[in-house]
């Protein structure tokens, strides 16, 4: 069975990744979310309702856990660009 990522919610400063397999993953880091993203995304996931109010999950404001999401995928892109995809 191949793993993949089902759910990503926002907990205690951090983004935690829930798996098919119903492990979990989570970070703080870009970098470390960026490869967790790279290995493990689909175009199947959701994502927890706490990611729209992550200060109530230790994030500085409500949109701090999407931003942090959002600078991992944007890193991820643009090793896409430098590297032509590998």
């Amino acid at each position: 069975m191949t793993k993949y990522i089902k759910f990503i919610s926002a907990d205690k400063g951090k983004l935690l990744f829930t798996f098919n397999d119903k492990s979990e993953m989570s970070s703080n880091r870009v970098l470390d979310i960026a490869n967790i993203l790279s290995e493990y995304a689909t175009r199947d996931f959701a994502f927890s309702s706490t990611m729209e109010f992550a200060k109530e999950e230790g994030f500085e404001k409500n949109d701090s856990a999407m931003a942090l999401y959002n600078k991992a995928v944007r890193f991820n892109q643009n090793l896409d660009k430098l590297f032509g995809g590998l």
